[in-house]
């Protein structure tokens, strides 16, 4: 019976063992599979569960370094491109910004010379201010140049020179670059200042491509058309381009008014 029992205890001792080594067995096992085992004559062996987590961090530490030589392999060949381009992008912007405070230079510059001639105009030095004007729509840009050409020929005109007024109407007229507002206006104040002098007919061909129901304009345009008629001797078609102004409510009412007045002095 004694035996009986010492064979018991040795039995329960050895399962004991057991599962407090077998753990540690498997875990030198893993651990030297993955060349983690320590220098010297004793062993540590990390339990499974902080094995998986050195081995994630190794992976990771791997997947850096290859990053970062990746990174460097790159800088290496296309490093110099990248610090070209980004001293390109500097130096154009520089330039833009320059460029930009230039053309607001200019536009202050061109504004200050603008009101300097309309005191001019307003003085009734019509010789200076229409020189002051020209010589503006010259070195202007866009809509400041063409309002200067208005105002440099309506100087002109208003100093007794129409021909030179005429011309200069006829110049913006033509200018492809212009403003077609600004085209319009010339070619009607162009009309307005050849019915004075110049011949009817001229005149109303002048005006004909205003005198469209689409165009801003074709009240006044008809209006003018109109008064070159009367000054041809062809009353007829006069008294019907006034006749159609007075009913046509596009136009302003200006031009209506003026329209009737047109019919009664006409007469029937």
């Amino acid at each position: 019976m004694r035996g009986d029992v010492a064979r018991k205890l040795g039995a329960d001792s050895f399962s004991d063992f057991r599962r407090e080594v077998q753990p540690v067995a498997l875990g030198a096992k893993f651990a030297r599979g993955a060349g983690l085992r320590p220098s010297g004559t004793s062993v540590m062996v990390a339990p499974p569960f902080l094995l998986g987590s050195t081995l994630s961090d190794i992976f990771r530490e791997i997947e850096d370094e290859l990053r970062r030589e990746n990174l460097q392999r790159l800088w290496s060949r296309f490093g110099k491109y990248i610090i070209g381009l980004v001293v390109l992008a500097v130096v154009v912007t520089a330039a833009f910004m320059g460029w930009r405070d230039y053309q607001q230079r200019q536009r202050q510059a061109q504004g200050v010379h603008y009101v300097a001639a309309l005191a001019l105009a307003r003085e009734g030095k019509d010789a200076e201010a229409g020189a002051a004007f020209a010589e503006l729509a010259k070195n202007a840009d866009g809509g400041l140049a063409a309002l200067a050409q208005l105002d440099s020929a309506a100087a002109k005109a208003q100093s007794g020179d129409v021909a030179g007024a005429i011309a200069a109407y006829d110049q913006l007229a033509a200018n492809g670059s212009a403003d077609p507002i600004f085209r319009d206006i010339a070619t009607l104040l162009a009309a307005r200042y050849g019915l004075e002098k110049g011949d009817p007919h001229a005149v109303i061909a002048r005006l004909e491509p205003l005198t469209n129901a689409s165009s801003p304009w074709h009240g006044l345009a008809i209006e003018l058309r109109g008064v070159a008629e009367l000054k041809a001797g062809d009353t007829a078609k006069a008294r019907a381009d006034f006749d159609a102004l007075a009913k046509d409510s596009a136009v302003p009412a200006g031009v209506r008014q003026r329209a009737v007045e047109m019919q009664a002095a006409i007469g029937s």
